[in-house]
């Protein structure tokens, strides 16, 4: 297992941001292949999975020999942040260390490396709505329902496009989205109900930097949504569903017909 590469630092620092979406989790699982990067981080809970991946275009230098590793990517990101933006680096993964190394700063850090490591897997997943979102939009819709302490987010999807509601006993909140607002939005029932953490989709929306999401959804499957940092980094991020009884869901399907 051998990584070398070289190149700006931009792109890979603004991918384990979005690293921070998972919380404590802090074991990044680095699969080096000749095409690139591949990295996967999976919550504590398995409620959330990131994968991330630079293609080897985005380096000036790259060559790797096949191999999986673990870095814990909270520390990687704070040597990352650091040492600055715009810095031109190489950086080195050979036998149990990752080396890194810029004009000022030369730095060597410990890996995990286990002949075990079993990668999550991604699950077949069916999806009956897709759109293109502005990132404010659904991080606006978070904020509102932390004024009311509602835990859950409950999408609504017809074909006069998305809803987001948040209620407890005493407020409700609503937040619509007209399909003319989404870019390639795409329905394939006559509605989609799904409920998620908040906590979740907001801590991701909040990490990343890019202003357009492509959403993925459907009923009682996770949300997926992918990003594209710059044409060779990019993200994909899911969170499993919260599932509500029948008579809730009924109750809430009834509100959202009316």
């Amino acid at each position: 297992m051998k990584l070398e590469a070289k190149g700006e630092l931009t792109g890979v620092t603004a991918l384990l941001k979005q690293c921070e979406s998972l919380g404590k989790a802090s074991n990044l699982i680095v699969s080096m292949e000749d095409k690139g990067i591949i990295i996967h981080v999976i919550d504590a809970s398995h409620v959330a999975l990131f994968i991330g991946s630079i293609k080897k275009e985005y380096f000036e230098e790259y060559t790797a020999e096949a191999g999986t590793t673990v870095v814990d990517w909270k520390k990687l990101y704070k040597v990352l942040t650091l040492i600055g933006k715009d810095i031109e680096f190489i950086l080195k993964i050979e036998g149990n260390n990752l080396y890194l190394r810029t004009e000022k700063t030369s730095y060597r850090m410990g890996l995990y490396t286990n002949k075990e490591i079993t990668l999550p897997r991604l699950p077949n997943l069916e999806f009956t709505s897709s759109f293109i979102v502005q990132r404010t939009e659904f991080l606006t819709a978070c904020k509102l329902l932390e004024t009311i302490e509602d835990d859950n987010i409950k999408f609504f999807i017809t074909t006069k496009g998305v809803e987001i509601k948040g209620n407890n006993n005493e407020n409700e909140v609503i937040y619509s989205i007209p399909s003319n607002n989404l870019k390639e939005f795409s329905l394939k029932k006559k509605k989609i109900k799904a409920v998620f953490s908040v906590d979740f989709l907001k801590s991701f929306l909040k990490n990343t930097s890019v202003e357009e999401l492509k959403v993925e959804m459907g009923t009682d499957i996770p949300i997926k949504f992918t990003t594209l940092i710059n044409p060779n980094t990019g993200s994909t991020y899911l969170v499993a569903p919260r599932i509500e009884d029948d008579k809730e869901e009924k109750e809430e399907e009834d509100n959202a017909d009316n």
